[in-house]
């Protein structure tokens, strides 16, 4: 999800700097993050869709490049096993 909100306003973190662009603690990095999705109408930032919020939150637990691995739960079974992971 980070990697679209980033893409959407990649000017925001290069204006970071090298390291607090990588740093998700750093003001600067939070800042950026909180203005790309709810945008910001004093300097011209529109804020991200409901759609691109959503489909990227849900393509990170997807399967491929960028998603989270599946982690075997044990015990779980039916309709909870398949819902989270995608069988």
């Amino acid at each position: 999800m980070i990697a679209a909100v980033q893409a959407k306003n990649q000017s925001c973190w290069t204006g970071c700097g090298a390291v607090s662009a990588k740093n998700q603690s750093s003001p600067c990095w939070i800042t950026c993050l909180f203005q790309t999705l709810t945008g910001n109408k004093t300097i011209g930032i529109a804020p991200m869709t409901k759609p691109e919020i959503v489909d990227s939150f849900i393509g990170s637990f997807g399967i491929g490049a960028g998603s989270c691995p599946e982690v075997p739960q044990p015990g779980a079974t039916g309709a909870w096993r398949s819902t989270f992971s995608g069988k």
